[in-house]
């Protein structure tokens, strides 16, 4: 999309795409606008928001934040021993021959 105005409903579409992506170069991509122009919305959307005065919104992405990496913990603690047994695998069958 190219041109410098974009409609709220736009802008919207495009944060919520942002949010679940997590990736803003690739959303801007897709939209072909830049991602400065999403990155300046993002700054601007979340300066309306002042979380030193709104404790329940630090509070939950505090609390989202905490969940999100305790998943990714998981994830890279059950990686690890996928590959320590690999690992162990390996050495056992190098010792036999």
């Amino acid at each position: 999309m190219k041109g410098n105005h974009y409609s709220q409903e736009l802008k919207e579409q495009i944060l919520s795409e942002v949010e679940v992506v997590k990736n803003v170069v690739v959303v801007a991509k897709k939209y072909e606008i830049p991602h400065s122009t999403i990155h300046t919305w993002l700054y601007k959307r979340n300066k309306k928001i002042d979380f030193k005065t709104d404790p329940q919104i630090k509070t939950e992405l505090i609390n989202n934040e905490i969940g999100q990496l305790k998943k990714k913990n998981l994830e890279q603690e059950t990686r690890i021993q996928i590959l320590e047994d690999l690992l162990k695998k390996t050495y056992q069958v190098w010792e036999t021959n």
